[in-house]
């Protein structure tokens, strides 16, 4: 029976305290480049759920600009014309309603659904 002298016992149990810690860092890193690759995934998942949600919601809002330009514009021959006071004779005359009054009415920015002052008309977006 051979016996090992104490120094070779001490490198034989450096020697397997190093591979295990060698073993150890490798598990690491794979279980790091496991945990990049999931915040990868999920980053990109994020991602794709914000442009859809925006492009959804830029949907909407032409959606409602649409509808809301409609509406007006219903509304405005529905009324047509109404008595305004007449400054020169201090009388009333009749005027057609315009576009701008009846969002005003309504406190609607006319800017949001772009209208056109001068031509008392909105202009549509494709």
């Amino acid at each position: 029976m051979t016996r090992s002298n104490p120094t070779q016992l001490l490198k034989f149990k450096k020697d397997k305290e190093l591979l295990d810690k060698i073993k150890e860092k490798d598990l690491l890193l794979t279980e790091l480049k496991q945990k990049e690759e999931n915040i990868r995934r999920i980053n990109l998942v994020l991602k794709h759920r914000e442009t859809n949600e925006i492009k959804k919601l830029k949907s909407l809002i032409v959606k409602w600009r649409k509808t809301s330009q409609t509406i007006t514009e219903v509304l405005k021959e529905k009324i047509g014309k109404v008595m305004v006071p007449n400054i020169f004779d201090n009388g009333t005359e009749m005027k057609e309603v315009t576009l701008e009054q009846i969002l005003n009415g309504l406190n609607i920015n006319p800017s949001l659904l772009n209208y056109d002052k001068e031509e008392d008309c909105f202009i549509y977006s494709k």
